[in-house]
């Protein structure tokens, strides 16, 4: 016989280690003699018609029916604490969706507002930007020369 083919190894997500797979089955064509043996080997094989009649006793019953309704049991609750995840998860997931749309609801109105003064801003910027500049103001004489002239008009009355 020829010698076994080497192992496959095939990576799975979430296992650390190579999983070896089975080798594949080798696939056997018979010809002449060989067929004719085979299907007389199959052909001697009984068939059965009749199913034999199972007798199980009222213990077995009763220990199979006892397996079956803990199994039901197990599903059930199974079920039910599936079913109360499912509905909080859901009533989480509405108020964090509540939440989200408030805080953006938020983060728009208060982009708005700092878009607004700042375009204000700019506004009033560039407005006083093109005023043309106020026209200047009469120099005010200081005192000293103020009062130099008062003193000599005093002389000269």
């Amino acid at each position: 016989p020829p010698p076994p083919p080497p192992p496959v190894f095939k990576t799975v997500k979430g296992f650390d280690e190579p999983i070896e797979l089975q080798p594949d089955k080798r696939r056997v064509v018979r010809k002449g003699p060989m067929a004719a043996a085979a299907a007389a080997a199959a052909a001697a094989k009984p068939v059965p018609t009749v199913a034999e009649p199972v007798v199980v006793s009222a213990e077995l019953y009763a220990q199979r029916e006892a397996a079956l309704q803990a199994s039901i049991d197990e599903s059930k609750a199974r079920l039910t604490a599936y079913v109360t995840k499912r509905e909080a998860a859901h009533d989480v997931r509405e108020a964090a969706t509540r939440e989200k749309a408030a805080d953006f609801s938020q983060w728009r109105m208060s982009s708005s507002q700092k878009l607004n003064a700042t375009v204000t801003g700019k506004r009033s910027a560039y407005l006083d930007s093109i005023k043309p500049p106020p026209p200047p103001e009469p120099e005010p004489e200081p005192e000293a020369v103020l009062e130099a002239e008062e003193a000599a008009t005093e002389k000269d009355a």
